[in-house]
């Protein structure tokens, strides 16, 4: 191309990539999510760990380790230990009934029958032992047919599969347990061939009422000799009820299996289920004690859509004490402050705004209740969780009060949770920040810190900093409510809000920070550029806003090793004349120009364009290029800009009722004033015609990209550009070369 060459000095400039201090709109999974919340009560803190997962959660049901095969591996083995005695170690046990495999038990079984040596991993263990002396070989038996049936009972999901799952084999294996069940003489082996029996059958289409008899007839009856191997079966048994569509049977089978099985607690409540007032009827029906009706209230309470504190007076007057009730108590708690303090740890007002009166009365009222009556699991709980919900129900001063007349009573885990109650109280009920409650708050929660778990330090951490941001908010201290919610990222969001960088460096300036002030200016970036960052970020919102001696002024005050840094380059050669949009571009000039230099140029060229007309057209095209390439849609955006998403494209021009859109307050560089602006005084001064040819497709450039954020209503708002170039210019090597390179023009020419 002949034009080319009349360009040779717009074409050259480069940038290196600026690395933000940020992964805020990073696409993926962000860690707060994982996190659970500041709450009153935890799980460890009482005898109630067995009903851990049903304590409140934001993001489940239950606690996932619930489900691990060690819950169920630990109760095994411990009734294992049970029927062996001392004489066997449980590690022992354990290496033969989880460790070895099928394979290692058949060489075993043959080394033992051919009387050969034993491998020394196994010639030490105490049970193999017993084997070699001709003692509990049907333990060996056992052991080898339970491997076998494990592959039948393990379910391995496919997610791509639509296949069922294979049973082939499985009907075998349900004669010989059924067979050996009757045989053996051992009841605790009677009952473990029954289970295996049962759950074969379960789990083998078509065979459900079989496996109800087999749990009537080889379970039952041997139920005694291993309480926790009854419990798996009956909760199986219970399956098999509900498949039959027996339902208050079922329902009330899973409640009993709910009760007295910690490691099928999880099993049994996905199992428990009502659908009608006639099966609730009939459920209670079957209860033969207080305490099963309480149990099957706590687990009607437990459902989503219950009214908990009835479902718990029920309870009081059933089974009065139960712990269960303690269970759904806290769990009422919990769910109060997730709905007055806010997860994650926010809200739409200051926290001492959240709390109202009536918000907790009923439940207060109904722990005040249970108090009174003497009658509960563990009376410094319910002592605490009445002072807590006056605290919800707004009455700072008195839970405050009452707090301060229990806490010398309190001793171990006590102790901790009425500090930790004390420090929430002043936290939430805080009106203002000054020095005093910086530091005071600052210390008490590094003293407590040290003496909790790693976790739920970082939660109380997180419920802190949302207090005292919506405070810092509201006494106008944005930059310090900003770093509280560890949302740094935000300084660089486009259009920089130059108020809030100004507030940002004024606080990272200061020198005389409280200890909390300290720790928020840890949260800024790493430690000695935090001001070259903010700096940058200034000079940057600066350019944003064409105040170039301004923007220089600021740049120019960042340290050279900074400047130096990819942070501070461009991409690409910003008044490289660009006929092809490109995201990335391998030979553009980059390095060439950093934001300080780019903005020292600009400024030198709208000088030279006044003191010298007669390359004004040159100048025009150069300084179009800059303010062109440092949009959205150029390689240099780098210069006004942190982040560029090609997911903003979609929303160009959207309009309705989520998002309207806005060139001044989009997310992105997108106005194109500025080069046209001067794409179009280049156009209007050109004398010769392959100039003026690539000025009239620049500003057509800069129109599509405004048309595209205008819509199609606006398109003939839009063509001056292309139809310059046709008029005047159609002639031009420009224009013959355009025609074939550009899909656009091609199409509005023809």
């Amino acid at each position: 191309m002949k034009w080319k060459s009349l360009f040779k000095m717009l074409l050259v400039l480069p940038t290196l990539v600026f690395s933000t201090f940020t992964t805020s709109r990073a696409c993926g999974w962000s860690d707060e999510w994982e996190g659970a919340f500041y709450r009153f009560f935890e799980p460890d803190y009482t005898s109630l760990a067995d009903y851990k997962p049903f304590h409140f959660t934001f993001d489940r049901l239950y606690d996932y380790e619930l489900l691990d095969e060690k819950t169920s591996e630990a109760a095994n083995l411990a009734a294992w230990s049970r029927y062996l005695g001392a004489s066997v170690p449980q590690d022992h046990i354990k290496n033969l009934v989880y460790e070895a495999d099928l394979d290692i038990l058949l060489d075993i079984q043959s080394l033992l029958t051919s009387g050969r040596a034993l491998p020394p991993d196994y010639s030490t263990n105490a049970l193999v032992r017993e084997w070699k002396a001709n003692r509990r070989r049907e333990l060996l038996d056992y052991l080898l047919f339970a491997h076998r049936a494990e592959p039948f009972c393990r379910f391995e999901a496919d997610d791509w599969s639509e296949e069922p799952r294979s049973m082939a084999g499985a009907e075998e294996l349900i004669q010989i347990a059924q067979t050996e069940s009757k045989k053996a003489t051992d009841p605790f082996l009677k009952l473990r061939y029954g289970y295996q029996a049962l759950r074969l059958q379960q789990y083998s289409e078509g065979q459900t009422e079989q496996a109800i008899e087999t749990y009537r007839n080889l379970v039952l009856p041997h139920a005694s000799a291993d309480p926790l191997i009854a419990s798996w079966a009956q909760c199986h048994y219970a399956g098999c009820l509900r498949q039959m569509e027996l339902e208050a049977e079922a329902a009330y089978q899973f409640s009993i299996v709910f009760d007295q099985c910690p490691s099928r607690r999880v099993q049994a409540w996905y199992g428990w289920r009502i659908l009608s007032d006639e099966i609730w009827d009939a459920v209670q029906a079957k209860c033969k004690t207080n305490h099963e009706m309480s149990v099957v209230y706590f687990l009607r309470a437990f459902s989503p859509n219950a009214i908990s504190t009835d479902d718990m007076q029920q309870m009081q007057e059933l089974d009065p004490g139960s712990e269960l009730i303690e269970v759904l108590m806290l769990r009422e708690v919990n769910k109060l402050e997730s709905n007055l303090m806010g997860f994650p740890y926010g809200g739409d007002q200051a926290m001492h705004k959240r709390f109202s009166k009536g918000e907790a009365s009923n439940l207060l009222r109904f722990v005040n209740q249970v108090l009174k009556s003497g009658k509960m699991h563990d009376r410094n709980v319910w002592e605490l969780a009445a002072i807590y919900l006056q605290f919800l129900d707004g009455d700072f001063q008195g839970a405050s009060t009452a707090l301060a007349a229990k806490q010398p009573s309190l001793t171990g885990d006590g102790a901790l949770k009425g500090r930790l109650m004390d420090l929430v109280f002043r936290i939430a009920s805080a009106k203002s920040v000054d020095r005093n409650l910086e530091n005071a708050i600052f210390k008490d929660f590094t003293n407590l810190s040290a003496k909790m778990k790693e976790t739920e330090s970082d939660e109380l951490r997180n419920f802190r900093d949302d207090a005292l941001a919506w405070l810092y908010e509201a006494q106008g201290e944005p930059a310090k409510a900003m770093l509280a919610r560890n949302r740094t990222y935000e300084l660089t969001n486009f259009p920089i809000d130059m108020d809030l960088v100004n507030g940002m460096i004024a606080f990272n300036s200061r020198e005389d920070k409280t200890l909390y002030e300290r720790e928020l200016q840890k949260r800024l970036v790493p430690d000695g550029i935090a001001n070259d960052y903010l700096l940058d970020i200034k000079g940057t919102g600066l350019l944003g806003r064409n105040l170039l001696p301004e923007a220089i002024r600021v740049f120019e005050q960042i340290s050279s090793s900074y400047q130096a840094d990819d942070r501070f380059q461009l991409d690409a050669d910003p008044f490289r004349l660009v006929i092809t949009d490109v995201v990335h571009c391998e030979d553009c000039g980059k390095g060439k120009y950093n934001k300080l230099t780019y903005a020292q140029k600009v400024l030198d060229l709208q000088k030279q364009v006044l003191s010298d007309p007669s390359k004004a057209v040159e100048y025009n095209m150069l300084l179009g290029n800059a303010y062109y390439a440092s949009t959205y849609f150029g390689a240099a955006w780098r210069a006004k800009d942190y982040y560029r998403s090609g997911g903003s494209w979609y929303s160009l021009g959207e309009n309705n009722e989520y998002f309207k859109f806005d060139v001044a307050t989009f997310d992105e560089n997108v106005d194109m004033t500025m080069a046209k602006e001067y794409y179009t005084k280049a156009l209007n001064g050109a004398k010769d015609k392959e100039m003026g040819a690539l000025a009239a497709f620049m500003v057509a450039k800069c129109e599509l990209n405004q048309f595209y954020m205008a819509g199609y209503q606006e398109m003939a708002n839009f063509r001056k550009g292309f139809s310059k170039l046709q008029e005047s210019y159609r002639k031009t090597d420009v224009y013959k070369d355009l025609i074939d390179e550009c899909l656009d023009f091609r199409a509005y020419v023809r």
